[in-house]
């Protein structure tokens, strides 16, 4: 949603430059596959034979729909969320969202639900129907919660964050592309990419 219009950008600053968009979830195999850089989040350990820009944090809000609230109270804690309906992840086998507030010790939530989605635009679809509470990427439900399709819950505790990295494999020479293409993005995201800014439902 935000990477295809920075693309056009680019190529409009970069008219010469050929963009083939893959859009997998799987991380993209750079050797096999013949990609020049992967851009996605990933863990630090998958990136120990590749070489990695971080290009922005990726910070996770919870989020419900309107209709979802006026039948299930906000809850007003992590632990609350044992008694809603939330819109869960394959990869949270543990089924545990983890929860920080500033000063004090991490909280574990165990959380469980009817609905489950491979990826963040599976989860906000199922939350902009209401059918429960989900842990969304900001730059995923920041134009949501701008809307009012989205309302922000529990913002005074914080997710975990992620890393947005641009990856590529090592080598002598980096094609002047790839180095434009990285640049470009590591520029317009930053430590505050545009999607974090003056986010509905923020701690003041």
């Amino acid at each position: 949603m935000h990477l295809v219009p920075a693309i056009a950008k680019f190529m409009r600053r970069h008219p010469n430059v050929r963009i083939d968009l893959d859009l997998s979830q799987k991380f993209a195999g750079l050797v096999a596959g013949g990609a020049d850089v992967v851009i996605r989040q990933a863990e630090e350990p998958r990136l120990q034979a590749m070489v990695a820009r971080k290009l922005a944090p990726l910070r996770w809000v919870l989020c419900a729909s309107p209709s979802y609230l006026t039948r299930c109270p906000v809850p007003p804690s992590p632990t609350d969320l044992a008694r809603h309906e939330c819109l869960t992840y394959p990869s949270n086998a543990r089924g545990e969202w983890t929860f920080s507030e500033q000063g004090g010790a991490p909280v574990v939530a165990r959380v469980s639900g009817s609905y489950r989605a491979s990826n963040a635009d599976g989860a906000l679809k199922a939350a902009l129907a209401g059918l429960g509470v989900a842990a969304l990427p900001t730059f995923a439900a920041a134009a949501h919660l701008h809307l009012g399709a989205l309302v922000r819950l529990l913002p005074h505790w914080r997710l975990p964050e992620r890393v947005l990295y641009a990856v590529w494999l090592p080598g002598p020479n980096l094609p002047q592309r790839v180095q434009a293409l990285v640049r470009f993005h590591g520029e317009r995201l930053g430590a505050m990419p545009a999607w974090d800014r003056d986010l509905p439902g923020s701690p003041a």
